[in-house]
């Protein structure tokens, strides 16, 4: 059995990506076994199945390894702040949950400084851009982010009442491939913004920055459902890839889906990705 790594209750930021349509291929290949036995055709069909979510997490992992390298210390910050504490206000650790076609970001918000709002802010710009990463592809993914106290019980298993409040947000109201921002995590950013770690002489403009372009990820939907926005190409300040094609790529994919579905009468899917294009049109600027 696994030990639990702390006793202790510490804050968390986290992010769950649902990968939409899984659960409905795993269904029909079940049946399909079920039926039909392993025929060839099958045995491909479950090598495809399973080939997207392998892919899913070798592009997670990934993205999380590039977007999460420590920061350069700039010039204009010398004056202001040490190395030693920029390193220790700018963390940006995110640890990684997979659960059979989804994942969880995870962020501690409790090590050593009040508040490392650089994790959070680049927990948001990663799930950002995994999003981008996923649409552009013709992948759609949906999900949430919440923060809440939780247990670690080892590196790979997080517990505690935001994972059940983050999946629930994903499911309950997402709705189309979009991420969700949860009540307490907008009331975290606020509190962010004025509990900076005080005993760093300088910490106080960087952690405000830090909040401030956390929070401009942040947009009200037309179901007054707050979301993330990543398809503003200014948001990106630690991208590993041209953030504009990957927004056009993504558009296109939202554009060709509904056009899909509107051929085939499928209203249900046709409304989703109606939504989609709406919401990347008014948060674009396209």
């Amino acid at each position: 059995m696994s030990e639990v790594s702390s006793s202790e209750a510490t804050f968390w930021g986290v992010g769950f990506l649902d990968f939409m349509g899984q659960s409905e291929r795993l269904l029909q290949v079940h049946e399909e076994v079920t039926s039909n036995g392993v025929t060839p055709e099958l045995k491909a069909k479950i090598s495809q199945t399973f080939g997207r979510v392998i892919k899913f997490r070798k592009v997670t992992e990934d993205l999380v390894a590039q977007l999460t390298q420590p920061m350069r210390y700039p010039d204009f910050l010398k004056t202001k702040i040490t190395k030693d504490h920029f390193d220790a206000i700018t963390s940006r650790k995110i640890g990684v949950e997979f659960h059979g076609d989804a994942v969880f970001l995870k962020v501690c918000l409790k090590i050593g400084l009040p508040l490392p709002p650089l994790s959070i802010q680049t927990m948001m710009e990663t799930i950002g851009i995994i999003y981008l990463t996923y649409l552009s592809v013709g992948i759609p993914v949906r999900g949430a982010i919440e923060v809440g106290w939780g247990w670690e019980i080892n590196t790979n298993s997080l517990y505690g009442s935001m994972i059940p409040r983050v999946v629930q947000l994903e499911e309950n109201k997402a709705d189309f491939p979009r991420i969700l921002i949860g009540d307490e995590f907008r009331k975290y950013l606020d509190v962010a913004e004025t509990q900076f770690p005080k005993q760093y002489p300088g910490a106080k403009e960087l952690s405000q920055m830090m909040v401030q372009r956390a929070k401009s990820f942040i947009v009200k939907d037309s179901d007054n459902e707050y979301a993330l926005n990543p398809f503003n190409p200014k948001q990106y300040v630690n991208a590993p890839m041209e953030m504009t094609q990957a927004i056009a790529n993504a558009k296109n994919f939202a554009e060709s889906s509904l056009k899909e579905f509107q051929e085939s009468g499928n209203d249900a899917l046709r409304k989703k990705y109606q939504r989609l294009s709406d919401f990347i049109a008014r948060n674009s600027g396209n």
